[in-house]
Parts: C-alpha cells; structure tokens; sequence
C-alpha cells in the first residue's frame, strides 16, 4: 500500500473508472494525514454505488459529485438540469451528497433519505449550527427536479433536516475527508454511524487505498 501512495511517479495512473483517473499523487492524499482530494473521495462514493447496486439488500444509491453543492448554491437546480437528464434520482433510495466548506477547507456529508423524507448532514468537527444554507438548498433542488423530471411535486415537499451531532468527530483537522467518506459508508449499509474514530483514521486511509487501487470494496 505505500508503495501506491508514494514518488517517483505521482502522474502515474492508478486506475480509471467512472470516468475518473485515479494517480498516485491522488492515492498519496490517502497517506499520513493528508486532506482528501475530490478525485478520492469522488471515486470512493462510485465504490459505495457500485456494491450497493450488486446487493438487493442494501440501499439503492446515488452520489453526486463534489461540485454540485458548489454549482448549486451559485447556480441553483436550472445550471444542473442536464447533470441528472438520464437519472431519475427518485428511483433510489439514498443520494450521497459530499459538502466542501470552503472557507474551512473542510469536507461534511449530507445523506438524502428519500424514502424517510430525510436530509442527514455529518460534521466531523461537530459545528454548533446545523448548515441551513446547505440543506435548504437540497430541499428546494429536490421540489425543483421532481417538477422538472416527473412533472409533479414532491409527495413531502418539506424534508426533516437533521444536524448529526453525536456523530464521530475528527481530532486532526486533515482527516474530515476521511470521516465524510466513513459516514457515507455506514449510511450506504444502514448502519449506525458510530463505533469508530480518530483512532480509525489510519486504518481507513490504508483500506481506501487498497479499495481504490483495485476497484472495489473489502465489504
């Protein structure tokens, strides 16, 4: 494993899937305590829709990259219609939803529960106030894509919005990508996101490189 996350050759490539290319200065964001880069954690959340989609016991997922949180508060739902034209979000069952704050430079993850009518949002640093600006956004992007996907409205136009704070909370400021990634996937698997922590971190880091660097996951 340290091998893949280590010079001579940071431009090599990895492996390419999901119209991602994963390098090996991509994977050495996985190594010590390096902040996550998208490329990662991007291709990660593919891995969690991949194994869910194999498994009819599990949550049919969606995720949306780590720049549509950013194009939708800038732009709203008419700058993303095209990103879902052959996707009916409606039809899963979780939306995996990756939030970069940038002031912060801080990674978070809201979880779209659309069969409980739920917006989840994990803050590995805990935060004081839930983020409004975010999960307001989701919700009206939610009302507006029904609309203009299936020509009707939300059967619940008011999602319930959860600020997770018993979730577990990161001690090193670069490993919230990491965490983001640990709660998508226990969300992924109907889990409760508890049981793990700073602690983990490391083992975490190594498992994404393994997982990543071959394409699929341990579990």
């Amino acid at each position: 494993i340290a091998d893949l996350t280590k010079p001579p050759s940071p431009l090599q490539t990895i492996i390419t899937r999901f119209h991602l290319i994963i390098t090996r200065a991509d994977l050495s964001t996985l190594a010590g305590d390096n902040r996550l880069n998208d490329q990662i954690i991007n291709f990660y959340l593919n891995l969690l829709v991949e194994r869910n989609a194999t498994d009819p016991h599990l949550p049919r997922l969606y995720a949306m990259n780590t720049f549509f949180v950013p194009k939708l508060l800038s732009s709203g739902h008419a700058a993303l219609r095209r990103w879902t034209r052959k996707v009916d979000l409606f039809a899963h069952d979780l939306i995996l939803v990756p939030v970069h704050i940038a002031g912060l430079d801080h990674w978070c993850m809201a979880i779209v529960d659309l069969g409980q009518h739920t917006i989840r949002y994990y803050d590995s640093l805990g935060g004081g106030r839930p983020n409004h600006q975010v999960m307001d956004a989701l919700e009206r992007y939610l009302r507006e894509e029904s609309l203009d996907k299936r020509g009707k409205p939300l059967e619940r136009p008011d999602y319930e919005k959860r600020h997770m704070r018993e979730c577990p909370r990161q001690e090193y400021s670069n490993d919230c990508g990491v965490f983001s990634c640990a709660f998508a996937e226990h969300e992924a698997r109907k889990v409760a996101v508890k049981g793990f922590g700073q602690a983990q971190m490391a083992y975490f880091r190594r498992k994404m490189v393994y997982e990543i660097s071959k394409g699929r996951l341990l579990t």
